[in-house]
């Protein structure tokens, strides 16, 4: 089917209508019936004349008698009046002419003419006037009334003959009045066709006009073009678009208003490609100049539009202007480049945070980072305040082994220290070079392109920066190049600094460790010596001793003891955080390591009022293990059930179930609150509720029995409520490898 694509028509144009409704004025049909009486009746006058001059003066008054009425009765046709009026002076006229007919045949004895009167008068009103069978039926009823009496006037009587011939009279009147009738309905039939084709026909024009408000206000460009490229159908925003109207671009082809010849071909190629395979085209970006010399990008779809014998004839294109959004995506791509880079750039520099390669691997990081083809790192002596290079990536080895022997003041680069300072990125390009780098080290510099230089901080003080060789294209993203070098120059002095604090701490705990290590060793012989002579004195092995010296001394060792607890606690501590945790294995029987861990610690803490259990059958097998390690831990759990129960019973039991050591040590004393569960195997921590203030300590004991449990590589889990107890879980793997790195 064949597209109709101009919208620029006219309203709809047609006959008027009349006063009836019909298709002419009834006026205008009326005057042509009155003038072709006057004429009739005039023609007849004149050929009476001629044929019988001054034979019968009474037919020629006759027929001016009749010639002045019909000229009385049209009058009214020729001014505003109603149909009603018309009709009536129709008729009028029409009986004229039959009483002129009538009169002429009595004058003249002759009544021949008038059936030929009647007959012109009937057919003639049925064919010429729009009135229907009705007033058709009331005017031949005069005629069939008149003849027999204009042949009784004219010839006395009515003859068989007369009579014959009114019959055929009557039936031609009647048929008169069926072709009025069958004129009427075809006349109505005419004006309701007439009044749907202008309905439609307003509908249509309704429509185009609608079409074109909703196309012209539609932002997107709206267009056809044929195979010429000239365009069939815009929109206001093609014409705004270009530069000019609707209507002036009607006809015209783009490159009538587009300079810009590689738009136009791509145009004309997308275009011809539509036609030529029938199929739709979608073009995600294409671009277009308008008439003030701006760039717009359009998302374009292209389809053709057939001709009736199924030929692609023409092209329909919707083009939206996506300049915003696709300045907005290369805006997120940007941004989504950047925060990618500099994740993943971050990843990479806390990965070597405790490395030795840390400068190394900030090289190749800022490389990577800012796409670059060599990076130096230059680092400022704090003795001498000079820049010397540190580390490099991708350098040229002899350039870089030049520059081993370079130091540079700052002076001689002070324009690149003063944008350092104020935290700002530099880009050096290879037409400034010589401005921003100083001779004798440009000479080094092999096909230099360029360079960025990225400031490293360590707190307020400038402490270096790293410089990252550039490759040629690269100088068309500096707004990029520039926000990514910001983020590393920030990412990169954290880690900086962050490397030198974490050495520093290093450090300190290896003092700390080494001190307390120290320390440990030096109070563990006098509390040696202590507890020896604290054994002979209670044994009687120097005299004998009165109740209340065998008391001071029992008690003098009582806290001995529990002071070289705390020293072996500190040592075991020490050697945790140092990692030298090693595992000595060998076969072990559980229930005399557990018998007698719980015997020692009854003996040292004495406990009053509270029962103590140990549950542990004594075929349990014998089992890999370290035997001074297990006791560690169960005397911990142990002493420390003792501590916070003040009455009531300490379990302790064991089990070995597939493959598992399953130490448990259960309670009934204060319990510990869910607040508290979450921090008892932090060192140095303590309870916060009321205990018996017999038993203090320093909080390491679940710390060492954590450690400790992890180095076997086991878990210890623990469960209670406040008021009701506490049961401690120990899983150990039967016969564990020497994890003796595990613990560090």
């Amino acid at each position: 089917m064949k597209h109709s694509l101009e919208m620029e028509g006219k309203a709809p144009s047609g006959p008027p209508a009349g006063k009836n409704g019909n298709g002419a004025p009834l006026a205008a049909r009326v005057r042509a019936a009155g003038g072709l009486l006057f004429v009739a009746l005039a023609s007849f006058a004149v050929v009476e004349v001629v044929a019988r001059p001054g034979e019968n003066p009474g037919v020629t008054a006759v027929h001016l008698l009749g010639l002045g009425i019909l000229s009385a009765l049209m009058v009214p046709l020729y001014r505003k009046t109603s149909d009603t009026i018309l009709q009536a002076a129709t008729v009028a006229a029409l009986l004229t002419c039959a009483l002129v007919s009538v009169g002429v045949a009595a004058l003249t004895a002759d009544a021949n003419s008038s059936s030929f009167v009647f007959v012109a008068l009937a057919m003639g009103s049925a064919a010429l006037l729009p009135w229907g069978p009705k007033p058709q039926a009331i005017f031949v009823a005069f005629l069939a009334v008149l003849f027999p009496l204009a042949v009784s006037m004219a010839e006395g009587g009515v003859s068989v003959f007369r009579l014959r011939e009114y019959l055929g009279l009557l039936v031609i009147l009647g048929v008169s009045v069926y072709i009025a009738g069958e004129l009427e309905r075809y006349r109505r039939q005419a004006e309701a066709e007439l009044e749907r084709r202008l309905a439609r026909e307003q509908e249509i024009d309704r429509q185009r006009r609608f079409l074109r408000a909703v196309v012209d206000i539609n932002p997107h460009l709206i267009f056809a073009k044929d195979r010429d490229g000239r365009f069939t159908l815009v929109n206001q925003a093609v014409a705004e678009m270009y530069g000019t109207t609707v209507h002036d671009l009607v006809g015209k082809t783009d490159a009538d208003f587009n300079p810009n010849e590689d738009e136009i071909r791509f145009f004309r190629k997308i275009d011809l490609e539509v036609l030529d395979t029938g199929e739709e085209r979608v073009i995600e970006e294409e671009r277009i100049t308008d008439a003030a010399g701006n760039v717009h990008w359009l998302k374009t779809i292209k389809r053709p539009l057939f001709s009736e014998d199924g030929r692609p004839e023409q092209v329909l294109g919707v083009a939206m202007d996506i300049t915003e959004q696709r300045a907005s995506r290369i805006r997120l791509q940007a941004e989504a480049l950047i925060a990618s880079t500099l994740s993943t750039a971050g990843e990479e520099i806390i990965t070597a945070l405790n490395s030795p390669e840390l400068p190394q691997a900030l090289c190749r990081v800022a490389r990577w980072a800012l796409g670059g083809h060599w990076a130096q790192l230059w680092t400022v002596d704090e003795s001498t305040g000079r820049i010397r290079p540190s580390a490099q990536d991708q350098a040229p080895p002899e350039v870089w082994a030049a520059l081993q022997v370079v130091e540079v003041d700052q002076a001689m680069v002070a324009e690149i220290w003063k944008q350092a300072e104020a935290r700002e990125i530099t880009i050096i390009t290879r037409e400034d070079a010589g401005r921003w780098i100083p001779p004798v080290l440009l000479g080094l510099a092999k096909s230099f392109s360029g360079a960025v230089v990225v400031p490293l901080w360590r707190g307020s003080e400038l402490s270096g920066a790293l410089i990252v060789g550039l490759q040629p294209d690269a100088l068309s993203f500096v707004p990029v190049l520039k926000r990514i070098a910001g983020g590393l120059s920030q990412l990169a002095s954290l880690t900086w600094e962050s490397a030198r604090l974490v050495e520093q701490v290093a450090r300190a705990s290896r003092l700390k460790s080494e001190f307390m290590a120290t320390m440990s060793h030096e109070l563990r012989t006098p509390l040696n010596v202590i507890l020896g002579y604290s054994g002979l004195l209670l044994e009687d092995a120097l005299g004998e001793l009165s109740p209340e010296q065998r008391e001071a001394v029992t008690r003098l060792r009582a806290n001995a003891l529990q002071l070289l607890d705390l020293v072996n606690a500190t040592l075991d501590v020490t050697r945790l955080e140092a990692g030298r945790v090693h595992l000595d294995l060998r076969p072990v029987s559980i229930a005399e390591v557990v018998a007698q861990t719980v015997r020692e610690t009854v003996e040292q803490v004495q406990p009053n009022g509270v029962h103590v259990w140990r549950v542990i059958p004594p075929t349990l097998p014998k089992v890999s293990t370290d035997p001074a390690k297990l006791k560690v831990i169960v005397k911990n759990l142990f002493a420390n059930a003792l501590k916070f129960t003040p009455s009531g019973w300490v379990l302790v039991d064991g089990v070995l179930d597939n493959g598992q050591l399953i130490i448990r040590v259960a309670d009934t004393g204060v319990g510990i609150s869910a607040h508290d569960r979450e921090r008892i195997f932090e060192p140095f921590r303590q309870f916060s509720q009321p205990v018996d203030q017999r038993f203090g300590g320093v909080g390491l004991g679940l710390y060492i029995v954590r450690r400790l449990v992890d180095a076997f590589g086991g878990e210890i889990t623990v469960d209670s409520e406040p008021g009701r107890g506490t049961l401690f879980t120990v899983r150990l793997p039967v016969d564990p490898p020497n994890r003796a790195a595990s613990a560090a």
